[in-house]
């Protein structure tokens, strides 16, 4: 959801604002993670042992945009748009939150005198953050190899590179003095 207002301004030039929420849904899988892990095997050596994958969740985010565009015709406005974007993420059992940066650019599309349609890209950067997750796992194989395992891994480049194709329907409230 977003609310915004427009300027026309002279040479079919717009201007515009935007602050908007999005409730998300993603899963992005981690990788390249370092971690610093204390074994305890018995029999020795822990040869095979494998490495754990987590799940980087996005459950929001809000933005505060800028836009200029220009009126192709009395129907169709083309635009760019910038700004800034915090979003909120889970990983593992840990909440925290990224500040990022957004652009795109959209079409818009007047379909009746107060609403149009509109579909843009957008690419949101979110900051790097380091993250300490600590777990403790006791696992046994049918060969008789026992490992304990007390870890403290640091995620050290979570962040989101978010790539967004958005439809939407927007009313304007002035139709006559902003689009």
């Amino acid at each position: 959801m977003y609310l915004g207002y427009n300027f026309l301004l002279d040479g079919n030039f717009v201007l515009g604002i935007q602050a908007e929420t999005t409730l998300s849904r993603i899963n992005v899988p981690t990788k390249g993670f370092q971690s610093k892990l204390n074994y305890s095997c018995s029999p020795s050596p822990c040869a095979g042992f494998g490495s754990s994958h987590a799940v980087v969740e996005s459950s929001w985010m809000a933005s505060a945009l800028g836009r200029i565009g220009y009126l192709v015709d009395q129907t169709d406005l083309v635009y760019a748009l910038a700004g800034y974007t915090y979003g909120k993420f889970i990983y593992q059992d840990e909440n925290f939150g990224l500040d990022g940066i957004t652009f795109g650019a959209g079409w818009e599309r007047v379909f009746s005198p107060s609403w149009s349609l509109k579909v843009e890209y957008r690419h949101t950067r979110f900051e790097s953050r380091p993250v300490w997750t600590n777990f403790n796992v006791s696992a046994a194989s049918g060969s008789g190899l026992f490992i304990s395992t007390s870890a403290n891994i640091t995620a050290n480049n979570i962040s989101a590179n978010l790539h967004s194709v958005r439809i939407g329907v927007s009313h304007y409230f002035d139709f006559r003095e902003s689009r």
